[in-house]
């Protein structure tokens, strides 16, 4: 007995003094010395639970001794079978054991023990809730650093006080309560402030900065485990403060609506408004936000398109396809949530929240460019034209938008870099129809109503104009003009139904229907979407001005500095090339007010610009050009040596930037200035001209000295171009678009030039000097009795016609076909002082010799003019050798008549040998084929060392009649195949068989 009572003290020793500092390890905190119960009871449950206690305590010391979690499951079996005990009496030395193991332990274990505890023993359980808590706060310090450990113990006194606020004796200590749920609420908050931040969109030109998270998040728990240890709705209920509850509430809905918990968020909200607390209102319109944003399927949502992936200029290299297909089916779904969720809101005893925000929530069920129904609109509203006006004019103002969205859907479709899509254009346009009759069927019903309210009236103009425009795109009409001056007298009547309702001593105007009318007078309603194509109404400025001006008192002087205030910042949504018509048209609105300030300096260095660069487009000789012939035009940049020094040089706008690694723009997007001119300038001219080519100056170029001081010259193309007919009397103007840095991004600057007159109806002689003629005289085909002569001339201007350039055939020959290439412009001579071009011709012809050709010497044709160099050459073999002016040919296949005689007593010579040697042979013994040994076989068998070695078979005799016209055929098709200007289609000859065949036996 005495020894059982010594192991058992020992034990208790080694726990108590042992156990703190080897667990701490595994443990956050170190846990005082655990004294023995005093006043136990003396029994046989008594010593049977002391001696448990002493097994816990040394399966503890063997988990501190060797770390293994077996140990702490099996100390944990004797220590919650004594409290769990009816006879346990009393439990401190028991508590202690377990508020050091149960941290320690898989929740799955301690938790369905903690729950059948409150149900068999509300009092031990909540000994149990109680130890829990005072342990956790107790190791705040050291459970810092350790957000597991603290949701583990949250959960297990969430789970504690839920499951004994369920049995029937549940009186629980308020004190109890409120420190659970401070501790909570606590944790919450830090939790969300956690969540990291959506990152910022991309902006071309700015850096995406990384998103960073706040300090505590690697520290705070989750919030699935801050959900799961979430007080419940009988925990609420039985907090007796009122403003706590609330407290407790709010926090519980926002922690929810992190989560996306929408459904357990609004029940909290509902048992808030129960109370009639005034942060139900606050809480309620918190949710509908969220729930917007959580169902939101546009950009930032999780249903939004992947980044556009941008390339190292700029450029655009791919845009990712939708993450998740939005679907009709999930649209009607959000639809139908926010249905049943408006109607469970009007039963709330709560103030109602703002119509915008449902509206906005209204609006989140559905894509950007879905049309809204009135079916659908009534679903949740009611009849829309119980909306307040300001709520039907944003929502109209949504409607609008959304039609817009469709709109540009269907004119980029088929672009590259855009989604594709699989609908049909002509679907689309009936979308966008039917959309805009909608939106104005909603607003005439509302105007009906409420006809002096300015909101829906400016909204119906607005999308009056919407309509008119996209009809003119897509079928324009005569009478738009007419239509759409109508429309701009409607932006006036609604000018004037503001002006009635402006109160002259508000201090803060409102510009809405004033900068809508400017926009549409600049050509489009959204600032974003003016291109060049909208074309302006250079008469509304002045009616603008005058309809501020009217305004009552100082409200009207007001409006005007306002707007004139207004007009620099909205220039950052103006595209570059629009700026210059939205400052100009701007500054005529305001009359140059003094409150234009840094746009009125910008408007005058746009207008500097205009002045300092100059297009000018200069003939390559005389006007009369003639009709589908070519002729060239120089495409020359004017400006002063500031600008160009001040802008870095032109040599930029002469390439294609994009892809191009080694392009640099100055900060703004790359772009294909070579083809961007290209495209424009084939679109202007190529109703009466033909576009030959545009050759485009280096962009090494070095600008040239101008007549006038201060000016230079940049040489930027050469366009060679046909007139489509002789009634061509004028070159329209081009424009090249110049981009320049101006303070505020950049702006693109249409710089045009004037129109030139020439003359189709007939033609003058094109200017060309240094020209140079190379004549080649391919002579491989004489056996056929042809000729072929290639020419090739270049010169610094454009080369003549072959005719211009050398005299006739010389006689004796026919040309039977003329292969003439197109003129092409090469490049800008460097070496000309100024601008100036090389061009290249090629002509080739079939010479045929004529019967009667007399002199079997073949002269090249001369030059015309007598600065024309010509160079002459002809084959040797495969190679190409200089010749004189008259050279020899070989026999032609049609020889002189003088020839034909000899050459008929030749042949009728050969056959009265051929006749002898054959019937000699005749009466001859047969004799065994002998081995004939020619010229020796090439290492290495080539067309040329196969052509050689087959004209040694040749020289070397030996072969019969047929044989020899073989081997003639068999150098013929090399030449032909591998050689010729213009080879035959055939398979090539196969040059070992062929060195074979000649290679063998004489027959």
């Amino acid at each position: 007995m005495k020894l059982r009572a010594t192991s058992v003290l020992c034990a208790a020793i080694l726990a108590a003094w042992v156990t703190p500092d080897l667990v701490a390890g595994s443990a956050d905190l170190p846990v005082a010395p655990t004294p023995r119960a005093k006043g136990t009871a003396p029994g046989a449950a008594g010593d049977a639970h002391t001696k448990q206690l002493a097994t816990a305590r040394e399966l503890l010391a063997r988990n501190a001794k060797d770390g293994q979690a077996a140990h702490l499951e099996a100390a944990w079996k004797p220590v919650a079978a004594v409290l769990s005990a009816p006879d346990a009496g009393s439990t401190h030395d028991a508590l202690t054991l377990a508020t050091e193991l149960i941290p320690r332990l898989r929740i799955d274990i301690v938790k369905p023990w903690l729950v059948s505890l409150m149900a068999a023993n509300p009092g031990r359980g909540w000994a149990v809730v109680e130890a829990l808590g005072e342990h956790l706060t107790r190791a705040e310090a050291a459970l810092a650093s350790n957000p597991d450990r603290r949701g583990k113990l949250l959960k297990l006194q969430s789970a504690g006080i839920n499951a004994y606020l369920a049995t029937k004796a549940a009186n629980p200590p308020q004190k109890l309560l409120v420190r659970f749920a401070t501790r909570w609420m606590d944790e919450a908050e830090a939790a969300r402030r956690a969540v990291p931040p959506p990152p910022p969109p991309f902006q071309p030109g700015r850096p995406v900065q990384p998103t960073r998270l706040p300090s505590r998040a690697e520290h705070s728990i989750s919030i699935y485990d801050l959900i799961d240890a979430a007080p419940g709705s009988r925990f609420v209920e039985s907090l007796a403060d009122r403003e706590f509850r609330a407290r407790t509430l709010d926090s519980l809905v926002r922690t929810y609506l992190v989560e996306g918990e929408e459904t357990a968020a609004f029940a909290n909200i509902e048992l808030l408004a129960a109370t009639k607390h005034a942060s139900a209102s606050e809480l309620l319109a918190e949710f509908l936000r969220t729930w917007a944003k959580n169902h939101n399927p546009n950009p930032n949502s999780p249903f939004a398109q992947q980044p556009i992936v941008y390339g190292p200029n700029g450029q655009v290299i791919s845009r990712g396809q939708p993450l998740v297909p939005v679907t009709r089916s999930l649209q009607e779904r959000n639809l139908d949530e926010l249905t049943q969720l408006v109607a469970r809101i009007k039963k709330l005893p709560c103030a109602q929240p703002d119509e915008a925000l449902l509206i906005q929530a209204f609006m989140s069920c559905y894509t950007a460019n879905a049309i809204y129904s009135r079916h659908a609109l009534q679903g949740v509203f009611g009849p829309p034209q119980n909306l307040k006006p300001d709520s039907l004019a944003r929502l109209t103002e949504q409607m609008r938008m959304s039609v817009s969205t469709l709109r540009t859907q269907l004119t980029q479709q088929g672009q590259p870099g855009q989604p594709k899509s699989n609908r049909k254009p002509e679907d689309l346009q009936s979308d966008v129809l039917a959309g805009y009759a909608m939106t104005r069927s909603l607003l005439d019903d509302a105007l009906a109503r409420q006809s002096t309210n300015w909101r829906l009236a400016l909204t119906r103009a607005v999308v009056m104009f919407d309509e008119l425009d996209f009809q003119h795109d897509t079928q324009p009409k005569p009478d738009f003009t007419t239509r759409r001056t109508e429309i701009m007298a409607e932006f006036a009547r609604v000018a004037g139904l503001y002006a009635a309702q402006v109160d002259e001593r508000d201090g803060s105007p409102n510009l809405t229907v004033y900068e809508q009318w400017f926009s549409a007078a600049l050509g489009a309603s959204d600032l974003q979407g003016l291109t060049e194509a909208k074309l302006p109404d250079p008469r509304q400025p002045a009616k603008i001005r005058a309809a501020m001006q009217s305004l009552p008192g100082e409200a009207g002087e007001r409006h005007v500095a306002e707007f004139a205030a207004a007009l620099y910042p909205k220039l950052a949504t103006v595209r570059p090339a629009m700026k210059p018509r939205f400052l100009k048209m701007g500054a005529e609105v305001v009359d140059n007010h003094p409150r234009l300030g840094p746009a009125k300096k910008l408007l005058n260095y746009y207008k500097d610009l205009s002045k300092e660069v100059k297009l000018e487009v200069v003939l390559d000789g005389a006007p009369a050009v003639g009709s589908m012939e070519p002729f060239g035009a120089f495409v020359l940049l004017r400006h002063t040596r500031e600008v160009e020094q001040g802008s870095g040089g032109f040599g930029r706008f002469l390439q294609n930037q994009v892809g191009n690694p080694m392009a640099y723009n100055y900060g703004r997007p790359a772009t294909n200035y070579r083809d961007r001119f290209e495209n424009t300038m084939s679109a202007t001219l190529g109703e009466h001209f033909e576009v030959v080519s545009c050759t485009f100056e280096s962009d090494k170029v070095v600008s040239r000295p101008a007549s006038e001081e201060g000016w230079r010259i940049t040489p930027y193309a050469y366009v060679l171009l046909k007139a489509r007919g002789s009634q061509v009397d004028r070159l329209p103007p081009l424009q090249l678009d110049l981009d320049f840095m101006d303070g505020a991004g950049f702006v693109v600057l249409g710089i045009e030039s004037a129109a030139v007159s020439l003359d189709a109806s007939r033609r003058d002689r094109r200017p060309a000097t240094g020209v140079e003629v190379n004549q080649t005289v391919d002579e491989r085909h004489a056996s056929e009795g042809t000729l072929k002569l290639e020419i090739k001339a270049a010169a610094r201007g454009l080369v003549p016609e072959l005719g211009q350039l050398l005299a006739a055939i010389p006689d004796g020959f026919e040309t039977v076909k003329t292969d003439a290439h197109a003129l092409s412009v090469v490049k800008f001579d460097p070496e000309s002082p100024q601008p100036a071009v090389r061009s290249e011709r090629t002509w080739l012809l079939t010479l045929k010799a004529k019967p009667d050709r007399t002199d079997p010497n073949f002269r090249f044709p001369t030059a015309v003019g007598s600065d024309t160099l010509v160079k002459f050459q002809r084959y040797r073999d495969a190679d190409i050798v200089p010749a004189s002016e008259e050279i020899v040919i070989g026999n032609f296949g049609s020889a002189p008549a003088t020839y034909r005689r000899y050459a008929a007593l030749a042949g009728l010579i050969g056959a009265v040998c051929v006749g002898t040697v054959v019937a000699w042979r005749l009466f001859r013994r047969q004799r065994p084929a002998q081995r004939w040994h020619g010229p020796q076989v090439p290492n290495r068998l080539t067309p040329v060392t196969v052509l050689g070695y087959l004209r040694s078979v040749a020289t070397q005799g030996g072969l019969t009649t047929s044989q020899n016209a073989e081997l003639q055929k068999t150098i013929q098709r090399i030449e032909q195949h591998y050689f010729s200007e213009l080879p035959d289609e055939a398979t090539p000859p196969e040059l070992t068989a062929v060195v074979n065949r000649w290679n063998g036996t004489t027959n």
